[in-house]
């Protein structure tokens, strides 16, 4: 048996071991033994607490709104410059709803606001050609200016619509009605009856004093 290798005989026993890197091997784990008994006696850290960075918000998106409608400023609206009275306002509102020009009945003050320019109405209308017809005697009557289609396109005052009560999608989605669709309408009342042309020429005739 070989002599027992006590820590006052170590070295003298470690160089008679022939075994290749042996002696390395004890070095390097004398070192780490080392190592541990130098951590071991140092004074604990007391344990550092990470520090959280808050995540930086997220930027603030503005989403447009649905539906959203932009309106443009409100132009200077122009007049049809009337020459009617608040009685001939009467009657000519009284026309209107007879002959159901607009998908709801309208006023005296209704249409002096509108004629004058005063508000901006908007009046939804069933029969196109029936309207032309009876702004067109106003003319003839001296009653409005001639070029009230143009007036009527800068103001916006009149839409398209079924007649009355009836459900369709023009009545769900308008449109402003265009000076070339009065023109057409005007076009067409040279050469077609207008219906109910002889009650409409009676009312305008009353209208106008006749």
């Amino acid at each position: 048996m070989g002599a027992t290798i006590t820590p006052a005989n170590y070295v003298q026993e470690l160089g008679k071991v022939d075994l290749p890197y042996f002696k390395e091997l004890v070095k390097l784990v004398c070192l780490m033994k080392l190592v541990s008994y130098i951590e071991a006696r140092q004074p604990k850290k007391a344990a550092s607490i990470p520090v959280l960075t808050p995540f930086p918000a997220p930027p603030i998106v503005e989403e447009p709104t649905p539906n959203k409608i932009t309106v443009a400023p409100q132009k200077a609206l122009r007049s049809y410059e009337p020459k009617l009275t608040q009685t001939q306002y009467a009657l000519l509102a009284k026309c209107f709803n007879r002959f159901e020009v607009f998908r709801r009945n309208v006023n005296a003050s209704v249409l002096r606001e509108l004629f004058e320019g005063k508000e901006s109405h908007v009046l939804q209308v069933t029969n196109q050609r029936t309207l032309t017809y009876i702004l067109d005697e106003l003319v003839k009557e001296g009653l409005i200016r001639k070029a009230w289609i143009a007036v009527a396109k800068d103001n916006g005052n009149f839409i398209s619509g079924p007649r009355r009560g009836v459900e369709t999608a023009i009545a769900s989605n308008p449109h402003y009605i265009t000076a070339q669709q009065f023109s057409n309408c005007r076009n067409a009342n040279q050469y077609k009856f207008v219906e109910d042309m002889d009650d409409i020429n009676e009312a305008i005739g009353q209208i106008a004093g006749k």
